[in-house]
């Protein structure tokens, strides 16, 4: 958990603290129990992977749009429909992984 305090200036004019408390996405990735899902293939797909690879996250499944979806293999996974992912898990998180074109 990251804390920080900034400081703001209220309607009257006087500064005053505010405490913030954030978690670095990975971190909080890397500790959750619910499976970890990806939406996309192509470039931005495979930098998340990479990431969560070097944060030692599991990626449960990937996901595509239905006429993406056609049961071909992306990096090892068998890319599903949302259908499918929706009826493996009651929960789960959604990584949306678009390519930046750069």
């Amino acid at each position: 958990m990251i804390t920080m305090i900034s400081r703001e200036c209220g309607i009257t004019g006087k500064m005053k603290n505010k405490i913030i408390e954030r978690t670095n996405l990975w971190d909080y990735l890397k500790d959750t129990e619910k499976p970890i899902v990806l939406y996309g293939m192509g470039d931005g797909a495979q930098k998340i992977i990479n990431v969560c690879e070097n944060y030692n996250i599991k990626i449960s499944g990937i996901f595509a749009s239905d006429e993406f979806a056609r049961g071909n293999d992306f990096c090892g996974f068998k890319v599903e429909k949302l259908s499918d992912i929706e009826k493996k898990y009651d929960e789960f998180i959604i990584l949306l992984c678009f390519g930046a074109g750069y």
